[in-house]
């Protein structure tokens, strides 16, 4: 295929991904990167069922020196209502978060001072399916929340359900979720609708081994002492 052809079909085929929502594009500094919005197994299927696409795609970021954002990495996480029309290489709270869990395959960490009904009513199927999967979920809240994630998330035994609370004001203020030791959330955001959809949010999701072994080792160290 001549550079021509690549072109014109790369940009038919890109132009497909994004207006189906499989990829987004985010451009800054005169680089364009291709951001994945489905998660990572959907994207494989994807991938699979759609191979001579991707292939030529590949080619057509070559010739645009565009760029997959990289698997191993630190991307800033920020709510995405504030953000969605700026240039900023940025990633939406709820979606990282909610792919965050999709991912994980043995054990998910939830460490979070917050939540409410809506958030956990929407993210519950998701997780309840970890369940079903044998995924070990943990969740640390305060006092004061971990009813919601009781009545909720009924399905999740109590002993994986924890407080940290010693006393007005020494609770629970961590948000934290570690799937596998492999992807994380590090940030301001609670599980709540605010923090979701209205609030200013920041965070970093992070995609390296090294420093997730250690943020498991920590929270690891945490549960078990309470």
């Amino acid at each position: 295929m001549s550079r021509v052809n690549k072109i014109s079909k790369g940009e038919q085929i890109l132009e497909i991904l994004l207006a189906d929502k499989i990829l987004r594009k985010i451009e800054q500094d005169n680089i364009i990167y291709l951001q994945s919005v489905i998660s990572e197994e959907e994207l494989e299927n994807y991938y699979e069922k759609n191979i001579d696409s991707f292939n030529i795609l590949v080619e057509y970021q070559k010739i645009h020196k565009s760029k997959f954002m990289s698997e191993d990495t630190l991307r800033y996480v920020t709510t995405h209502s504030i953000f969605k029309d700026s240039n900023k290489v940025t990633f939406d709270t709820k979606g990282e978060i909610l792919n965050i869990i999709i991912s994980a395959k043995k054990t998910l960490l939830i460490y979070v001072a917050f939540a409410d009904k809506y958030v956990l009513e929407e993210l519950k199927g998701y997780l309840k399916r970890k369940i079903e999967e044998g995924v070990e979920i943990r969740i640390l809240t305060r006092n004061d929340n971990a009813e919601i994630f009781y009545s909720k998330l009924n399905f999740i035994p109590k002993k994986f359900i924890k407080v940290y609370e010693k006393g007005n004001p020494f609770a629970t203020h961590a948000k934290v979720l570690l799937a596998d030791k492999k992807w994380s959330y590090v940030g301001s955001a609670n599980m709540t609708k605010y923090s979701f959809e209205t609030n200013l949010e920041l965070g970093v999701s992070i995609k390296n081994d090294e420093m997730n072994f250690r943020l498991y080792d920590l929270l690891d160290f945490i549960w078990k002492q309470l």
